[in-house]
């Protein structure tokens, strides 16, 4: 059985068309966008998923892993293809992509797209980004949503503060977690954290809270 904290439960079993989980450091966010993912993936066979990442240092040190890691603890066969950053299974695709370049998010249709570490771009790319991920989250599966989330450490009032407070709707869940609600952190982690950052720094990494860090 594969274990999952309850804010994690809670993001993987959210239908709405935008669920974000946004917390602080160590809070297993990546964790759930993956399983997440993947769960979309075995729900929608032969249609594609997206998974998106900053930069492609991070897909390659994060995203590879930790999808190593998942697919292999569910059983599930897949190929890694680095290259191309895709990952084919008997379902379906899941495609990688990297958002520092915009302009070359073209050229394939998904049916559902996750985006991990929405914030640590600036708030004008974000934006472009989200056009171009809704563009290309167009792929028909019957009674799917074309579902966009979102799994995120909050840094400061940028995209995700105006996506779902500012901006909140109906269509749209947002769910904080905190670094202390997992309870599979190394001993003296946090107290680590404590040592190094300020309290408005520690109000968004270890509380997940949005919090403004330029002042």
């Amino acid at each position: 059985m594969i274990k999952v904290m309850q804010h994690q439960a809670d993001f993987i079993q959210s239908n709405y068309r935008h669920t974000g989980l946004v917390g602080g450091f160590g809070s297993g966010k990546t964790k759930a966008g993956i399983d997440k993912t993947i769960v979309k993936k075995l729900m929608m066979p032969n249609v594609d998923v997206a998974y998106y990442m900053p930069t492609y240092p991070l897909i390659k040190g994060v995203a590879f892993p930790n999808f190593t890691n998942a697919l292999t603890e569910y059983g599930i066969p897949f190929k890694l293809h680095e290259t191309d950053k895709n990952i084919t299974t008997p379902f379906g695709n899941i495609i990688l992509r990297s958002m520092d370049n915009p302009d070359l998010m073209v050229g394939y249709e998904v049916g559902y797209s996750l985006v991990d570490e929405a914030d640590v771009l600036p708030k004008q790319k974000m934006t472009k980004v989200m056009v171009n991920v809704l563009a290309r989250n167009r792929a028909f599966y019957q009674g799917n949503n074309n579902a966009t989330d979102f799994v995120s450490t909050p840094e400061g009032f940028k995209f995700l503060y105006d996506f779902f407070i500012k901006k909140a709707s109906t269509n749209k869940l947002l769910i904080k977690a905190k670094t202390a609600d997992n309870p599979f952190l190394p001993a003296g982690y946090i107290e680590s954290l404590e040592d190094e950052y300020t309290p408005e720094e520690l109000k968004a990494y270890l509380e997940g809270e949005f919090i403004n860090l330029t002042s």
